[in-house]
């Protein structure tokens, strides 16, 4: 889904949460890591090596299968376990301080979308739409470098 697609994402959210299951689940995740600034800079600078487009899918299908599952995640629990693969598969460190934001956004989704959970659909749409806006600043924004476990990087200003 390119950047000019997700700024219409929240017109389909309706569309995206008709499939309650699994595969609605995937949808979701798979929108709202598409408004992720840090994770889309981790996979347009390649930063999960040569395997990083199948990492990505991994990634989303993974994540959807742990959310789909554990109807009684907290946004701490979750940030931990994104942290963790960020780090260790695409050697990424969050510093933009959305990691605790998408982490609650991807589980107040999907509890919605389940049935599990009390997000209206207006908070969902208005947390979405805050993704789509800092995803559409990151590309219109310089990077400057700074260092992570292997070395330099690049961080988003």
């Amino acid at each position: 889904m390119s950047v000019t697609n997700l700024t219409n994402g929240t017109d389909l959210l309706e569309q995206y949460f008709s499939d309650k299951s699994l595969d609605g689940v995937k949808k979701i995740v798979r929108l709202i890591l598409n408004s992720w600034p840090c994770y889309q800079f981790a996979i347009k600078n390649q930063l999960g090596g040569s395997q990083t487009a199948i990492k990505d899918n991994w990634f989303s299908d993974v994540l959807s299968e742990h959310i789909f599952k554990h109807s009684d995640l907290y946004t701490y629990e979750l940030s931990e376990w994104i942290e963790e693969i960020l780090y260790n598969e695409f050697d990424t460190i969050s510093e933009d301080n959305t990691l605790d934001s998408t982490a609650d956004l991807l589980i107040k989704m999907s509890n919605w979308l389940l049935g599990r959970g009390k997000t209206s659909v207006e908070e969902a749409k208005t947390k979405f739409r805050g993704n789509v806006e800092k995803l559409l600043a990151m590309n219109s924004k310089k990077v400057r470098i700074f260092g992570t476990k292997f070395g330099p990087h690049k961080k988003i200003e």
